[in-house]
C-alpha cells in the first residue's frame, strides 16, 4: 500500500507541473486564428505531455485505499470512521437526533 500512495503523490505532483505547459499548448491548439501546420505542432507536443489529470485517482492518504474515499478529508470511510469514533478529527461528531 505505501507503494499506491506514493505512486499517487508522484502523479499529482507532475500533473501539477504540467499543468501551465499542457494550457498553453492546448489553447495554441484551439486557437483558429493559428495557422493549421502550427496547430497540428502543437497538438502533438500537447499529445506527448506527461502528467494527465484524468490519470489522477482519490486514494486514501493513511491505506492507499482507491474506493469510498472522502474529498473533504481524503480518508476512506472505513479510517474515517475508526478516526470519528476515536475523536481524532476536529469538528466531527456522531449525529444525534
Amino acid at each position: 500500500m505505501k507503494y499506491a500512495i506514493k505512486l499517487d503523490k508522484t502523479k499529482r505532483a507532475l500533473a501539477n507541473k504540467c499543468e501551465i505547459k499542457r494550457l498553453s499548448e492546448k489553447t495554441l491548439f484551439l486557437t483558429q486564428s493559428v495557422k493549421p501546420k502550427i496547430r497540428i505542432k502543437h497538438f502533438y507536443k500537447l499529445s506527448k505531455l506527461n502528467g494527465e489529470q484524468s490519470k489522477i485517482r482519490n486514494k486514501c492518504v493513511i491505506t492507499g485505499r482507491s474506493r469510498s474515499v472522502y474529498r473533504f478529508c481524503k480518508l476512506s470511510r472505513i479510517k474515517f470512521r475508526e478516526l470519528a469514533s476515536a475523536g481524532v478529527l476536529p469538528g466531527i461528531k456522531k449525529a444525534i437526533w
